[in-house]
Parts: structure tokens; sequence; C-alpha cells
């Protein structure tokens, strides 16, 4: 199937804004999730919605995170990682 994140040019852009300014960049990369083939497999899309549900989506965690070490029973990851206390989600591995 054609890739649904670069849409089958094989590329993606990402936008950066660097922390305590309004400067933004946007740099042109290989698409993560094709790997710049421009397809992909049904069940590599499937592995990236069901990882995507994993991370924090608030808008905000106002330092509101919690530490998990690694191989901690019952943690979303074995690395450890940094979970937002009011949803429970991701915000950083490692």
């Amino acid at each position: 199937m054609i890739c649904p994140t670069c849409n089958g040019t094989g590329k993606t852009t990402t936008k950066v804004i660097t922390f305590g300014s309004n400067k933004e960049e946007s740099f042109e990369s290989t698409c993560f999730l094709c790997k710049g083939e421009k397809e992909v497999s049904e069940a590599r899309v499937k592995q990236m919605e069901d990882s995507e549900k994993l991370w924090c989506k608030c808008k905000t965690t106002n330092n509101e995170v919690e530490y998990v070490e690694d191989n901690v029973a019952d943690a979303l990851v074995s690395k450890h990682h940094w979970i937002h206390t009011k949803c429970k989600k991701l915000v950083q591995i490692g």
C-alpha cells in the first residue's frame, strides 16, 4: 500500500521550533515508516498505529511526569522512560 506517512513520496518534512524562540526551521528526510520505499505493508502501518497510541498527546505536561526504570513489570516499554502522570502515556524514552 502507498505509505500513509509520506503519501508515496518517500520523504517527510519535519518542523523544528527551538525552545524559548519563535524561530522555526524545516528539514526534509527519508520517510521513517517506508524508509524511502514509498510503499509499506499493512502490518507495518498497524505496528506504527499501535506504537503511536502509547504516546502522550497532551498539549503540555506541566512537569507532571514520572520516571520509570528499566524492566519494570507492567510498564509501557522495557527501557527506562518518562510518563505523563495525568494521561499515563509516554513522554520520553531513555
